[in-house]
């Protein structure tokens, strides 16, 4: 079982679980990436805690698997599957989305220094 979580880079009350659609090899790569990174920080003496965002494993699934997600009988649970983010500043997307979709707003400020999130 999945377990949904608010915190990180959530938005909003909902707990959800965050999917990431890339191929096979750039999410090896990503992992890596970080593996290496959290490493260096980890060696030197000056650089506090760094939290590990990727770790070499996971799930894969079929994309209309899990984009309308039903119970044990096979009916549908309205308003529960896999939805796409929407990469904005935070209180722009506020303005058109409903507060039960704040969940789906990824922070996309490019004229701010660390402004994107991936």
């Amino acid at each position: 079982m999945l377990q949904g979580s608010t915190e990180g880079y959530i938005v909003g009350e909902n707990k959800v679980v965050c999917f990431q659609e890339a191929s096979l090899y750039s999410i090896v790569e990503n992992a890596i990436n970080q593996i290496e990174e959290y490493e260096r920080h980890v060696q030197s003496v000056t650089t506090p805690f760094m939290k590990l965002r990727y770790y070499p494993c996971g799930l894969s699934f079929h994309k209309d698997t899990i984009y309308q997600l039903c119970d044990g009988t096979g009916q549908k649970i309205p308003n529960l599957g896999v939805r796409p983010v929407i990469y904005e500043e935070t209180s722009i997307a506020k303005s058109f989305l409903p507060e039960s979709e704040y969940w789906r707003i990824v922070d996309f400020e490019l004229d701010v220094e660390g402004g994107i999130t991936d």
